[in-house]
């Protein structure tokens, strides 16, 4: 019992003092201070955090209590876009879950072309800054950010499928279990 109650004491007060419990948001990554005090035109004007922007986080949360918003696959959207990765961005969606994230510049536009859980996408394919590829999959805006949740990936003439053509993944959520 004793145990208990001194684990419990030591979480909470891990958990106080982290400032998962913060009454006051985040401050603006402008800067500027709350998110709610930005003045108008202000890159962070509101709800969506820049240093996120595309990953579905937002603002005014503290990192570790931020919650991810999971994009919906729209079938009526489906494109194809050819462009050159500029970055690869690894995004962590929970325990054993990373989603590759790529942004491409595409003609005048970059967008954000989620590829898949990184289990899933590494062994298939990997990717470079330059690489030039050709996406197919929903185009979505996610955070206000043109976003693609990619069906398929072509680059140096090899493709990988990751969902069907109606957004269906073909990866199982989590990597294989040994």
């Amino acid at each position: 019992m004793r145990r208990s109650v001194l684990r419990f004491g030591l979480s909470l007060s891990l958990l106080l003092g982290s400032g998962a419990f913060a009454a006051d948001p985040a401050p603006c990554p402008c800067g500027k201070g709350k998110p709610a005090a930005c003045e108008a035109g202000c890159v962070c004007e509101g709800t969506t955090c820049p240093a996120h922007a595309g990953h579905g986080m937002r603002a005014g949360m503290p990192m570790g209590a931020q919650k991810h918003v999971m994009p919906v696959f729209d079938p009526s959207t489906v494109t194809t876009i050819k462009g050159r990765i500029t970055e690869i961005v690894r995004v962590e969606h929970g325990r054993n879950f990373t989603g590759v994230h790529l942004k491409v510049k595409a003609g005048d536009e970059t967008l954000v072309v989620h590829a898949g859980p990184s289990f899933f996408i590494d062994p298939k394919m990997t990717f470079a800054v330059n690489d030039e590829l050709e996406a197919t999959g929903s185009r979505i805006k996610l955070d206000e950010v043109p976003t693609l949740l990619a069906t398929q990936l072509t680059k140096g003439g090899k493709t990988v499928q990751i969902r069907t053509p109606d957004g269906k993944p073909l990866f199982k959520h989590g990597p294989p279990q040994m």
